[in-house]
């Protein structure tokens, strides 16, 4: 039960990281930086997340369906974090678009009220 809650919670940070990414070039410098803090702890809660999961699907032969978890590209994610730190605001909203792209909101979104009505 725990870890289905782990899930559900990691969906809703899923959903919130994407929202921002598409609000970035309107951000100001310092909420730039403080999304770009977000969006790196949200890469690494996915990563681990996935370890953790896959390990414990393994052991236990935990009957789950794991959701498809964001795997940007390791340019993009190093390219969003120059650009914030040189406060391009063109370049900016470029690279915020290109790491949104491998994001589906609408994947936990629509799937998850269907299901909880």
């Amino acid at each position: 039960m725990l870890f289905k809650d782990l899930i559900k919670i990691y969906k809703v940070y899923y959903v919130h990281v994407t929202e921002i990414l598409e609000r970035f070039s309107s951000l100001d410098s310092d909420d730039c930086k403080k999304a770009f803090v977000m969006f790196q702890n949200f890469v690494n809660l996915t990563e681990g997340l996935k370890t953790k999961a896959n390990k414990l699907i393994y052991t236990f032969n935990f009957p789950i369906q794991l959701p498809d978890f964001y795997n940007p590209e390791k340019g993009l994610v190093d390219a969003l974090q120059t650009v914030v730190e040189s406060n391009d605001r063109e370049q900016s909203s470029e690279v915020a678009k290109k790491v949104r792209g491998g994001m589906n909101r609408d994947q936990f979104g629509q799937a998850n009220k269907q299901k909880e009505e």
